[in-house]
């Protein structure tokens, strides 16, 4: 067993070359410390200078920033800081051999600028997915300083973050967990001149996916762009506008020299051969074995699902991929393609517009998988280590349990785990675990809309499998799987659905609540459960529509005239039937004797006192009310058709989220 480090010096740390002052920070640092390597860099155009350290943590300062690798300190001596500093530890770590041995997260900063801290809490508040920087002045780092001091400054920066809440692509690899071996494998795949389809929900990492694949492939002698087919500078483009667009994007990427052709020569006669041609010869000049062209959003230019309607109706897609498989299989062509989207159908379709689907067999499909227990565990441990916040071994497995190893939907109940910790550090144990997971649980529902939101809207046949399932309709879900057997295909490969020894079941336990409180799809309804529905639903709005009134009557009037204005918006003869009845009797909670209509009439008739707390305009009032008050279907023993019953079915909704 090796000898735990001790602070101090390696004999060949050269301490001469840092300014005198930036020697008695490393004073100071090599009494906690083990301080290995030092250098210097100039970054940027102007050169600026940067001195460095690297230093291994000892003792209790492992824990505080949770490694045992080699922590890189920065020293900034210029008296007013700039955005390029940070710049310098990633310049740094590219020319640093072995740097799997050093710190990737968390890292140090000596500045002199006396407002370095507050100047860097500002940068980082835009920059959510930015490495952790623990920043000093050169006065706060001396031998002078007490240990306490260093230790909360650490804290400061490292505990006030929440690394989990991060819900924007990762363009680096610096929170990037559990894919190194996909990105691997699709790498490999691509660099043998092999095409390949990745296909997941949204918030599965696709993008960051990409990124992270874009990186690998500038290691294998190739090179990448990316195209994002949901920019409207792409999507409405047609099918040989898209063609020049990326050969121009590969002509500036490489930096070549060549003229890619003009658009007469991108023409619809023309235009698969000037492609070939162009890739040809900017292959040759930027001395890339391959070029990958990344699609990113695929949907939003394939039929059925796309943004713009020349992709959807016309033969766009068609003719897009025909010239795109022309170049792949052209012997002295260096380009191959990675697909990536939510749905698989682009690829799986065997006929387009009455032709052969150019994508169907030439393309390898590959769903993103959830992550394993082992991928939970280092990504929550890595990160809540940093923000000070531990999770025991019952924890960890609970969230691979709970959310499935879905990442986001994890990350996210570690957030709202370690927000309601209060105090760190703290080890979350089960008690801690239940309590954060229960305020998740109750916002959790639009989270997991923004995961299987685009199944509702562009794959209804998927979403729809998940509604009878959650509703315990199995013999609907049965029906429809053999129908479509791609669509249990599917709900398999995102990680939503898992099959068991008697039928498939939900593997993330928020999905599966998200479904169950769903209401039942129109489909499943008889006209006795619709009736029932809108009639139980209509009264509970209507009770506190009552409610509502008398508080803000309440508020506006005083008591005298809350009675008098209430019954001025009713016609004479109604007046004449509540006479005698008072204020609080006429809004009593269940037993009114004031109508749904006439409850709308009173609100419209003092908008004025309604509007700010309704948050709608005056029609929209109107016609939710509107409709819900002629959803009467129950009262007229009438049939209730599913158009119909949708629509009082969002007006219900709209109000019911206003009251």
């Amino acid at each position: 067993m090796m000898n735990e480090v001790q602070p101090g010096r390696h004999p060949n740390f050269d301490i001469t070359i840092f300014d005198p002052v930036e020697q008695r920070v490393l004073r100071r640092m090599e009494q906690i410390f083990h301080l290995t390597r030092d250098g210097e860099i100039a970054v940027g155009k102007q050169k600026s200078s940067y001195r460095y350290a690297l230093v291994k943590p000892c003792g209790k300062m492992r824990g505080i920033l949770h490694t045992d690798r080699e922590v890189l300190v920065v020293f900034s001596a210029y008296e007013e800081f700039q955005p390029r500093s940070i710049d310098a530890f990633d310049h740094i770590m590219e020319q640093l051999p072995e740097a799997f041995r050093i710190e990737k997260v968390a890292r140090i900063l000596v500045s002199g600028d006396v407002e370095i801290r507050k100047k860097l809490r500002s940068l980082f508040e835009s920059r959510p997915d930015a490495p952790v920087v623990i920043p000093y002045h050169y006065s706060e780092f001396s031998l002078a300083t007490l240990e306490a001091d260093i230790v909360s400054r650490m804290r400061e920066f490292s505990f006030s973050r929440d690394l989990f809440s991060m819900s924007s692509p990762l363009r680096s690899e610096l929170y990037f967990y559990g894919r190194s071996d996909l990105i691997n494998e699709i790498s490999s795949k691509l660099s043998s001149g092999e095409n390949f389809g990745l296909f997941g929900l949204r918030r599965s990492g696709k993008t960051s996916l990409i990124s992270g694949i874009s990186r690998a492939l500038s290691t294998r002698s190739g090179a990448s762009v990316t195209i994002d087919c949901q920019s409207p500078s792409v999507h409405q483009l047609h099918w040989n506008e898209l063609l020049h667009h990326i050969a121009s994007e590969l002509k500036h990427a490489f930096s070549v020299k060549h003229k890619i052709g003009n658009v007469e020569a991108y023409g619809a006669k023309n235009a698969a051969t000037t492609f070939l041609e162009d890739i040809r010869v900017i292959g040759k000049q930027a001395k890339k074995e391959f070029v990958a062209v990344l699609f990113d959003e695929i949907e939003r230019i394939a039929p059925g699902t796309a943004s713009s309607s020349h992709w959807n109706n016309e033969r766009d897609f068609l003719l897009f991929w025909q010239s795109m498989r022309a170049a792949f299989q052209s012997s002295s062509s260096p380009i191959v393609y990675l697909i990536v989207g939510t749905n698989p159908h682009c690829i799986e379709a065997i006929k387009l517009f009455e032709s052969d689907n150019p994508l169907y067999g030439n393309v390898e499909k590959r769903f993103i998988p959830m992550f394993t227990p082992d991928q939970i565990s280092e990504m929550v441990a890595d990160l809540g280590g940093i923000m000070g916040v531990e999770f025991d071994a019952e924890s960890r497995m609970k969230l691979f349990q709970d959310f499935g190893g879905h990442p986001f939907l994890t990350r996210y109940a570690c957030s709202f785990i370690a927000k309601s910790a209060g105090v760190r550090p703290v080890k979350v144990d089960r008690t801690l675990y239940a309590r954060g997971v229960n305020e998740y649980t109750t916002e959790a529902e639009s989270y997991v809309a923004s995961v299987v939101g685009l199944l509702e809207e562009q794959y209804p046949d998927e979403h729809l499998m998940l509604e009878y399932i959650g509703q315990g309709d199995l013999a609907s879900f049965e029906a429809l799987a053999q129908q479509d057997q791609s669509l249990l295909e599917h709900l398999y490969g995102y990680g939503v659905l898992k099959k068991g020894i008697e039928g498939s079941y939900f593997n993330i336990g928020v999905v599966e609540q998200y479904f169950a409180n769903k209401a039942k799809p129109v489909k499943l309804l008889s006209t006795e459960d619709r009736l029932a529905e809108i009639s139980k639903r209509r009264n509970s709005l209507e009770r506190k529509i009552r409610v509502h009134v008398g508080t803000v009557f309440s508020v506006h009037f005083s008591r005298a005239k809350r009675r008098v204005n209430l019954v001025s918006k009713l016609m004479e003869r109604r007046r004449t039937d509540v006479a005698g009845v008072d204020f609080d009797s006429l809004l009593a909670e269940g037993a009114s004797p004031l109508y749904f209509d006439e409850l709308k009439s009173i609100i419209l008739g003092f908008w004025d006192k309604f509007e700010h707390s309704l948050e709608m305009n005056k029609s929209e009032f109107e016609y939710h009310m509107e409709v819900v008050n002629k959803a009467r279907y129950d009262a007229h023993a009438k049939d209730v058709q599913d158009h119909d019953f949708e629509k009082a079915r969002v007006s219900l909704v709209e109000l019911e989220s206003k009251f």
